[in-house]
């Protein structure tokens, strides 16, 4: 089950670097190393709201007498971080391919 996470995580993350280098090309511009940042950034801020919808969705979790909420939010925390670092090296990797495409295409602005 873990294994298929990940796969669609990467998945997703793939995709949203694609779309982000397709808009732009799109634009007649050499996708920026930074489309693979926010790809990452986003695709984990997807993820992080799905696995963590139970927490956010219900409020008697935030009780700020208890001391539950803490490790909830750290643990939400530390998972989108970890999302993030999963995600970069393969956002990294469609960039540099895209960056790559252009640069060998006879493509003229």
């Amino acid at each position: 089950m873990i294994v298929v996470l990940v796969l669609l995580y990467e998945i997703v993350a793939i995709t949203m670097t694609a779309l982000g280098c397709k808009l732009e090309q799109r634009r007649h511009r050499q996708a920026g190393w930074y489309v693979g940042l926010i790809a990452a950034i986003l695709t984990a801020t997807i993820f992080s709201i799905l696995s963590g919808w139970h927490y956010l969705t219900h409020p008697e979790s935030w009780s700020w007498e208890r001391g539950h909420h803490k490790e909830s939010l750290s643990a939400l925390v530390f998972g989108f971080g970890w999302l993030s670092g999963m995600a970069l090296p393969v956002t990294t990797f469609v960039v540099y391919f895209c960056r790559k495409k252009r640069r060998e295409s006879s493509y003229v602005a």
